[in-house]
């Protein structure tokens, strides 16, 4: 009787520990594959942004996905004015600016690996109202998730602000966020004018 009930409680045991082992593995498995930030900022190969404003022609631009090798991708910013090369790091937990250029002729060069003249995080984990972090001088705040937004592009629900504030603290910047697509409104203030700037189209490729 006395080794039957031994064995029971082996057996419970075991299989107690089993299903933990399991559950553990489960659990890590979760973690290593939930998305990262950079589902924020996407910028798979292909993929286009177009932005519009109303409040300055300058702040309009067409956004094109043109080179990546590994976690760097290099993107092309044209106003119709002005364009810029800007390479971005993205990681799980942060997307960073690493070096940008102006161009200005129709050259498309591939800066990938030219050495980083820049280190501003766009974007950061976690993802939670009140999270911070300071970069390049600026400020950032994670200030409200869940947020829906109209844009020319349609209406996006579930979206993250994030706000940055200059190191003079003069000029602020909102940028809101929509995992999948990207940033889909952005709004900057410096001396008592405020600029904003909305996706007006886009084409996201997978």
């Amino acid at each position: 009787m006395v080794r039957i009930r031994i064995i029971r409680r082996r057996t419970i045991y075991l299989a107690t520990a089993a299903t933990l082992a399991i559950l553990g593995l489960l659990v890590a498995w979760a973690l290593a594959n939930r998305p990262g930030v950079g589902a924020y900022f996407p910028l798979s190969s292909g993929s286009w942004w177009i932005y519009r404003s109303e409040d300055s022609p300058q702040a309009s631009y067409r956004q094109d996905v043109l080179f990546r090798k590994g976690n760097l991708v290099q993107i092309r910013v044209d106003n119709g004015a002005a364009t810029q090369m800007k390479v971005y790091a993205v990681g799980r937990n942060a997307v960073t600016l690493i070096h940008s250029a102006d161009v200005r002729d129709d050259r498309t060069p591939n800066y990938l690996d030219s050495p980083a003249n820049a280190n501003r995080v766009l974007i950061k984990s976690p993802l939670k109202p009140g999270a911070k972090w300071l970069s390049d001088g600026w400020l950032h705040e994670v200030v409200a998730t869940g947020v829906r937004v109209e844009t020319p592009a349609g209406v996006f629900e579930d979206c993250v602000k994030v706000r940055a504030v200059s190191p003079d603290g003069t000029a602020t910047v909102y940028r809101i966020h929509k995992k999948g697509i990207g940033i889909v409104r952005t709004e900057y203030t410096s001396q008592g004018r405020t600029v904003v700037t909305e996706l007006e189209d886009f084409r996201i490729n997978t």
